[in-house]
């Protein structure tokens, strides 16, 4: 795909019904007015991919707070381990994969970036670089599948999460994370919302409209959560600072260390997101759905 091609009907429900959402033209954003959901309106050509994850920093050091996030994810998914497989869409350097093998899982990462698959076989991570539709269908399906901030990636949605369904076993868990367009964050800065990102970021879920479109693929929601919120962030835009991610993240992380030690900042993040999550409104959307039996 060489030439720049334009959305004309909804990628999630398929309507025709769609407008330029209002406030986010610079952005090119649609919003569908059958089933809410937000997207690009660009189409990114497959050149704009290669030189878009061409720039990511995959030799990033893992944060040790991330690394015990990991082991918490890997604690809940005990419980549907069947066939002892993972799959993990959008598996980056393997830094999560790496964990699950130490534990024992038979692992397997998909992922779009030859630099980032050639870090996982240097971990020792079976990694396949592709698509999800060039990956094949096995008899021995996959236990768990994890997409941690993927989804919001995706060209082919659809065609994606019926290869996901293929891929899952019966009663198998899908564990997802991704930007929530109804987030505080993005209501107070709208078109400045660093999540805003063509053609890094093509699709925005909300919780609702996440959760309409995993039932309609054959999961059912078990869990859902918002949280989390970036006082950096916030700061910088009230105080019209210019937005610099990597102070964003140096000053976020402090922050999430002090959480991690301390009871008292623990219990107050604890109740700011049960806050979130009540209001929808944190800046990530959680959720572990499980897959239908047939």
């Amino acid at each position: 795909m060489d030439e720049q091609q334009f959305h004309i009907h909804c990628i999630l429900c398929g309507s025709t019904n769609i407008f330029n959402l209002p406030d986010y033209t610079k952005t090119g954003l649609l919003q569908c007015r059958e089933c809410g959901f937000t997207f690009c309106k660009k189409i990114p050509t497959e050149k704009e991919l290669r030189e878009n994850y061409r720039g990511y920093d995959r030799k990033r050091k893992i944060s040790p707070i991330t690394i015990g996030r990991y082991h918490e994810w890997l604690d809940m998914f005990e419980g549907y381990r069947k066939n002892n497989r993972i799959l993990e869409v959008g598996c980056g350097s393997g830094h999560f994969l790496y964990e699950a093998k130490n534990r024992g899982w038979d692992v397997l990462g998909i992922e779009f970036d030859e630099d980032a698959v050639s870090l996982c076989k240097d971990k020792g991570i079976d990694a396949f670089q592709g698509t999800l539709s060039q990956l094949e269908k096995t008899q021995n399906k996959f236990d768990v599948i994890v997409c941690v901030e993927v989804i919001e990636h995706l060209m082919n949605l659809q065609a994606d999460f019926t290869k996901i369904g293929e891929l899952a076993r019966g009663d198998g868990a899908l564990f997802i994370t991704t930007p929530n367009f109804n987030s505080i964050t993005r209501v107070v800065l709208k078109e400045n919302w660093e999540c805003i990102a063509y053609p890094e970021h093509l699709n925005y879920f909300t919780q609702r409209t996440l959760t309409n479109f995993l039932k309609t693929n054959g999961f059912g929601i078990l869990e859902m959560t918002s949280t989390g919120i970036s006082p950096t962030r916030l700061k910088q835009f009230f105080f019209k600072q210019k937005v610099n991610r990597q102070t964003i993240s140096h000053s976020d992380e402090g922050l999430r260390l002090k959480t991690e030690t301390n009871s008292f900042f623990k219990y107050v993040k604890a109740a700011i997101n049960g806050l979130l999550t009540l209001i929808k409104g944190g800046d990530t959307i959680k959720c572990l759905a499980i897959k239908k039996s047939s």
